[in-house]
């Protein structure tokens, strides 16, 4: 649906690191030539500083402004063989 709604060349991801959780969604970036960031969950709490609540919807928002914020810092993940 993303693909066919923004195209491929304007869709960038970020995600916390999960370890073992990320490999799937790895290999569809990959597969679809999606540029996807990996934030440590550590560097990720301290930038935010002291916040209430967790849940999904709210850990999105928080990854998304981490990654609006730091933009300029972050570097594309690449696969490893």
């Amino acid at each position: 649906k993303l693909k066919k709604k923004f195209g491929v060349a304007e869709l960038e991801l970020c995600m916390e690191n999960t370890g073992l959780y990320n490999w799937p969604l790895y290999s569809v970036c990959e597969e679809l030539s999606i540029t996807a960031y990996v934030i440590n969950p550590l560097h990720l709490k301290r930038s935010m500083g002291l916040v209430r609540g967790k849940n999904d919807k709210i850990d999105a928002e928080r990854i998304a402004l981490h990654a609006r914020r730091f933009y300029d810092t972050l570097t594309p993940y690449k696969l490893l063989s």
